[in-house]
């Protein structure tokens, strides 16, 4: 039997990637000009990454002990997709900013990314529960 692809995992490896190439990029590659405030927007923007990476890992971890059928097991899982969803929708947003695309035309998303990871810490508790 052929391995079977671990999605999850998958989408922990390209958000970390992401991240540390973000970090690179924000050392190395950002406009020098970009603003102060852009530029800690950057920063923050990447620690968001690479923390809530971390933590889907131990989510992830935490789901392959659960009890599949669980109450906690499916708290989990709405916990790693609605991280993994406001990660990518709130860090995306500042990174697109940073790198030029209008404020106007991304700018509204950030709270909706924002909002998606306080859902998924707060599915975490619940799963506590």
């Amino acid at each position: 039997m052929g391995k079977v692809r671990d999605t999850p995992m998958i989408l922990i490896g390209v958000l970390g990637l992401i991240g540390v190439v973000a970090a690179a990029a924000g050392s190395h590659w950002l406009d020098p000009n970009l603003s102060d405030k852009l530029k800690l927007a950057w920063d923050h923007a990447v620690q968001f990454n690479l923390i809530h990476t971390a933590a889907m890992m131990a989510i992830f971890a935490a789901l392959k002990i659960a009890e599949p059928e669980s109450s906690a097991a499916r708290w989990l899982n709405r916990s790693f997709v609605l991280l993994f969803a406001g990660t990518t929708i709130f860090c995306g947003t500042v990174y697109a900013i940073c790198l030029g695309v209008p404020g106007k035309q991304v700018g509204p998303m950030a709270p909706v990314g924002a909002i998606t990871m306080m859902l998924g810490w707060v599915s975490v508790a619940i799963a506590g529960f």
